[in-house]
């Protein structure tokens, strides 16, 4: 994934930053019940709390890393704007 981040992805700052920081309410309200609400919904299992924290936690740094680079892939796939490779965050 290292290596997809280094070839595709490049930091670009927007010029409208405001929009950009009206998303990050919702992006945190998903985020807290991706964690609090899987990872401590196996927590009552005596035997697995720590492991299903902890699978939780990793699932969610994982899967919101591919999400950047795939929800752009898919885009370019189904709507053909091939004309740049490169994402832009």
């Amino acid at each position: 994934m290292a290596i997809l981040y280094g070839i595709f992805v490049r930091v670009k700052p927007h010029e409208e930053a405001d929009i950009n920081q009206s998303y990050y309410p919702m992006y945190q309200d998903v985020n807290v019940m991706m964690l609090i609400g899987f990872g401590f919904l196996m927590a009552y299992i005596k035997n697995y709390s720590w492991s299903a924290l902890v699978y939780t936690f990793f699932i969610n740094a994982v899967i919101i890393q591919l999400y950047i680079l795939l929800s752009d892939f898919w885009t370019k796939v189904f709507h053909g704007h091939w004309d740049h490779t490169k994402i832009y965050v």
